[in-house]
């Protein structure tokens, strides 16, 4: 029973939320890809030292450049990163604020400064703002049930635990 409660913290504790926000600019007809990518870097690297960002390794998620920082929400410390990555024949700023349910204050001002600088250079973007789904494991609270007949399992048995349950007919001869 104890590992069961264990098992289930650490599985609960793994699935944080996160907030996100996705710009996404397409090039112009007349505009090269090259051209466009040079522009998306150069405008993230401008934001990553205007919010002391770190420049981290590319991956398989951010292709083409990752930053990241801290920032607070109601006095705990999260992640903030920055990513740049190829989406279709443009380019896609994601702002990722992780393990929490709400934006902080840099994260806030860095998604917002970030929309109005696209939208100045490059017109109109497709913005996307979501959270992410809530993906903790919702467990049913413990029943109480003192007829168990195990005497060390009396205070409580969890519901979908399969134990052996005699049913009878309701056309039984009584």
């Amino acid at each position: 029973m104890r590992r069961l409660s264990i098992g289930a913290i650490l599985l609960i504790g793994a699935c944080d939320p996160a907030r996100v926000a996705r710009f996404e600019i397409a090039p112009e007809k007349q505009a090269a890809d090259a051209t466009l990518q040079s522009d998306a870097v150069a405008i993230a690297q401008k934001f990553a030292e205007r919010y002391r960002m770190q420049a981290l390794s590319v991956d398989e998620l951010c292709r083409i450049a990752r930053y990241a920082s801290v920032d607070s929400v109601r006095g705990r410390e999260v992640g903030l990163t920055l990513c740049l990555r190829p989406k279709g024949a443009g380019i896609e700023f994601r702002v990722t604020e992780a393990i929490t349910s709400s934006w902080g204050p840099v994260g806030s001002a860095l998604k917002a400064e970030l929309a109005d600088t696209l939208m100045g250079r490059f017109g109109e973007t497709e913005q996307r703002r979501y959270r992410l789904p809530n993906m903790r494991l919702k467990l049913a609270a413990p029943v109480l049930n003192e007829s168990s007949g195990h005497p060390d399992m009396r205070c409580c048995r969890i519901p979908f635990v399969n134990s052996p349950v005699w049913h009878r007919s309701l056309s039984a001869i009584r």
